[in-house]
């Protein structure tokens, strides 16, 4: 799948900055079902994971969850990201 085909969907990139941010927030953390948007933020984890930008790891608690990081792809494409927001986007 390619960067664009991912990045462009939505809410694609907000839920990758949000992993970014809070590295290992679960699915419910960040997908909650009640928000309206919360169906299209699921699909867009399994995008991410899919893609190879976020790893999935089951977690065991009072409940089994799924934890979301970013993989060293998944950072990369942030750190470009943030450049781009900040005007520092040099290309490389």
């Amino acid at each position: 799948m390619k960067t664009w085909d991912v990045l462009g969907k939505k809410h694609a990139i907000d839920v990758l900055l949000e992993i970014s941010e809070h590295p290992g927030r679960i699915q419910t953390e960040l997908a909650d079902k009640r928000n309206p948007a919360s169906g299209s933020r699921r699909a867009r984890l399994a995008d991410l994971v899919d893609a190879g930008y976020v790893n999935a790891k089951s977690v065991k608690g009072a409940q089994s969850s799924i934890a979301y990081s970013l993989t060293p792809e998944g950072e990369r494409v942030c750190g470009l990201l943030r450049e781009i927001e900040y005007g520092e986007f040099t290309g490389k």
